[in-house]
């Protein structure tokens, strides 16, 4: 006869048994109504340190400012920056503030009026090296006649520079007839330098260079720096304009009454783009014999 087989049951014997007491626990534990908020669980926190009130944090005791030793000090210079906008964009931005104020290229920085102050010497130190120190009318006076002279002198160097430049641009005198002349040619300019008298000339000079017949015709020698006309002077008329002029060379090209000048003589008498006009001419000095000219 086979053993029997006892059936397993269906609940585990791991499980634990539900004793009398424990349903009777539950049985006289309350329960609550359905409408009855429940109890929010407590929040998890992960532990992010103490947090302290912005108000309660200690703040830094201001610094006083420094006392005054009498020492002076350099203002800091400004810092020159300047920014590029190689794309050309017209976007608004702290390029536009920075630009502010700036103009391009901004390559100046402005200047401090206190680092100009800085450099200036006190007044205080200006008036203990005034003389008449003690006595105030004395010092007036003398700084009145102080101003008064300097006006003076600038009065009398523009009445000089403008009656030189007057007479140099207006001067219209005649031709004198007691040294020979006047004699009619034609007036050429040149840019003079060394010339057949040894003596170095500049385009702004009032120089001019004669004929080379009556250069040479008056000549006493080998030497042309020797030539008795040089240094001589002469008169030049055009119209309503007179120039005087000093002989420094001899003019190769020119006919015997010819006279070749600097430009700035030239263009005293006539426009620089005409190049070559008549002229009147005679000598201020006593002209030699020989000169081939009556």
């Amino acid at each position: 006869m086979p053993p029997s087989i006892t059936p397993l049951s269906p609940v585990s014997s791991l499980s634990r048994s539900v004793s009398s007491s424990s349903l009777k626990s539950l049985e006289l534990e309350p329960h609550p109504h359905p409408s009855t908020p429940r109890k929010p669980l407590p929040a998890i926190v992960k532990d992010a340190g103490a947090r302290v009130s912005i108000s309660k944090v200690p703040r830094r005791k201001p610094v006083p400012p420094p006392k005054n030793t009498g020492i002076t000090t350099a203002p800091t210079p400004l810092a020159i920056s300047t920014t590029y906008d190689d794309a050309g964009s017209t976007e608004k931005g702290h390029v536009s503030v920075f630009h502010k104020g700036f103009k391009k290229p901004a390559f100046i920085a402005r200047i401090s009026l206190a680092a100009i102050k800085a450099k200036l010497p006190p007044l205080s130190t200006i008036k203990q090296k005034l003389p008449y120190k003690t006595d105030k009318r004395k010092q007036r006076i003398f700084l009145i006649a102080v101003a008064a002279a300097f006006l003076l002198l600038v009065l009398i160097i523009g009445l000089a520079a403008g009656l030189t430049s007057r007479n140099k641009k207006q001067q219209n005198l005649p031709l004198p007839t007691a040294h020979g002349g006047p004699y009619s040619g034609d007036l050429t300019y040149y840019d003079p330098a060394l010339g057949a008298c040894g003596i170095t000339s500049s385009a702004s000079e009032n120089v001019c260079a004669v004929s080379h017949f009556v250069y040479d015709a008056v000549s006493t020698g080998s030497d042309p720096n020797q030539n008795p006309l040089c240094g001589m002077k002469l008169r030049l008329r055009r119209g309503e304009r007179s120039v005087d002029v000093t002989v420094v060379d001899r003019c190769v090209g020119c006919a015997p009454t010819d006279i070749d000048v600097s430009l700035s003589v030239f263009t005293q008498l006539a426009a620089m783009e005409l190049g070559r006009v008549d002229v009147q001419w005679a000598w201020l000095e006593e002209a030699p014999e020989r000169v081939p000219l009556a």
